[in-house]
């Protein structure tokens, strides 16, 4: 039989909801928790105990706090289908894929041990919902809310957005890189925001492109840096990306282009890439950051712009992730 001595790693799973957050605030690993309700309290109390000194013999621990846990026979789509009482349509949600969990258990044993460390990482999606955009996407039967937001959930559901940076600095990346690509592996057709994918009618594509963008070594990715520098400031350059955003205001796409940050941000953070206000650290991303959101936006309103917007928006990587050449034809330089 195993003892404490043979133990070198620990992981346990405890819940963001230790965090007890109502504001719609954003919670980090290191936030001073105050005590509340008794399901908070021995979540909490949980913790403390692996966390104590007399736990600490050789054995490094992490506490992963997981966000809604969803996945196969833990389909949430139902509880949103059926409408959120008022005052709680509106909230901050948060979703963990239940086999990105257990990869981030296996991910994190493959990595070194620290003998008699204790820490603590979120793990989730790290793209924040509407409570009620998933409402709407899965056809809600209460009305939407106005999205303007509240400063409280007045049920006391938790409303809060989970920061993920420190589990992802360890090399560790979701494969749902939201809960609406969750929901459509699950057998689910959300519909509204995103035109019945998470990306508009070119999902495929933006998919594709962040695969490729993934494997680009640094060389690569330097070339396409340095023509998106030669291009950006030109007058070309800046009509089209007038057009294009015009172009997804007017095609209801917003949704969709917010639903990019997420998967995007993964790929360039080179370090934490958020702030002390939890914005996003520009410093702290790879320069390609910018080339690579204008060619994703270009892709999603690929069947809306001018082939030669497209072209003028998609050239720093027209020689490095080629154009998709269907259903739309291809821009033409």
């Amino acid at each position: 039989m195993a003892t404490q001595r043979d133990c070198r790693s620990l992981i346990y799973t405890s819940s963001t909801g230790v965090y007890g957050r109502t504001d719609g605030g954003i919670s980090r690993e290191g936030d001073i928790i105050e005590r509340r309700d008794p399901r908070q309290q021995a979540l909490l109390d949980a913790e403390l105990t692996l966390r104590e000194p007399a736990m600490a013999t050789g054995v490094d621990r992490t506490i992963l706090r997981v966000a809604g846990l969803y996945g196969p026979g833990r389909n949430p789509a139902n509880r949103f289908r059926a409408g959120l009482p008022t005052g709680d349509d509106d909230v901050w949600c948060n979703f963990s894929w239940r086999d990105d969990v257990i990869g981030a258990i296996a991910h994190l044993l493959t990595l070194p041990a620290v003998p008699g460390r204790a820490r603590v990482l979120n793990c989730a999606d790290g793209v924040p919902l509407r409570a009620s955009a998933l409402a709407r996407a899965l056809g809600a039967t209460t009305p939407a809310a106005n999205g303007a937001g509240r400063a409280q959930s007045p049920s006391g559901r938790s409303n809060q957005k989970i920061l993920v940076d420190p589990l992802r600095a360890l090399g560790w990346t979701p494969t749902m890189t939201t809960v609406f690509d969750g929901l459509i592996a699950l057998g689910e057709s959300p519909t509204l925001p995103f035109h019945g994918a998470p990306y508009g009618p070119a999902t495929a594509d933006v998919r594709r492109f962040l695969v490729q963008l993934a494997g680009l070594g640094a060389l690569t990715r330097a070339n396409v840096v340095t023509r998106y520098g030669a291009a950006c400031n030109s007058p070309a350059f800046i009509a089209a990306e007038a057009l294009l955003g015009e172009t997804i205001e007017r095609a209801g796409r917003t949704d969709a282009r917010d639903a990019l940050g997420g998967p995007l941000l993964q790929l360039v953070q080179r370090t934490a890439s958020t702030t002390a206000d939890g914005e996003i650290d520009v410093d702290a991303l790879d320069p390609i950051a910018e080339p690579a959101l204008a060619a994703l936006l270009a892709l999603m309103v690929r069947d809306l712009l001018p082939p030669d917007t497209a072209a003028c928006l998609y050239a720093p990587f027209a020689d490095t992730i080629p154009w998709p050449t269907a259903p739309t034809s291809p821009p033409t330089t």
